[in-house]
């Protein structure tokens, strides 16, 4: 699979370089957005240590759609950054951080700086 996608870049690395040329190479402004399906939302709760100043989940999602709605007007591009509890979870084991709400940002932060990079991850 990495040998296919490694052929695919080479292959486009040329569009690539006209797209610069025509564009410029200025990327924009993206954030991203931790988003949770309703399963792993509640997952995500179970191992929450600051599950009581967390909002339940029909909150969450309402405040969480505003505010993307929110940030795409003032021109950002927004990334959904879909969050597995399973791997979030492994991750911050490895990272030997808590489940708190600033653990998980560096998480989404993460994911999104990986993909960044190499969007075909």
């Amino acid at each position: 699979m990495k040998l296919l996608l490694k052929i695919l870049k080479l292959i486009f690395y040329p569009l690539k370089i006209v797209v610069e040329i025509l564009y410029g190479t200025k990327k924009a402004d993206i954030v991203g957005y931790s988003w949770y399906s309703k399963f792993e939302y509640e997952k995500m709760l179970k191992t929450a240590q600051d599950a009581e100043i967390i909002l339940p989940y029909d909150e969450w999602k309402v405040n969480a759609e505003e505010t993307v709605v929110a940030l795409r007007k003032r021109g950002l591009y927004i990334i959904k950054v879909n969050v597995k509890t399973n791997e979030l979870n492994k991750w911050l084991r490895h990272q030997k951080l808590a489940n708190l709400h600033e653990n998980r940002l560096l998480f989404m932060g993460n994911k999104l700086s990986k993909f960044t990079e190499d969007p075909f991850i």
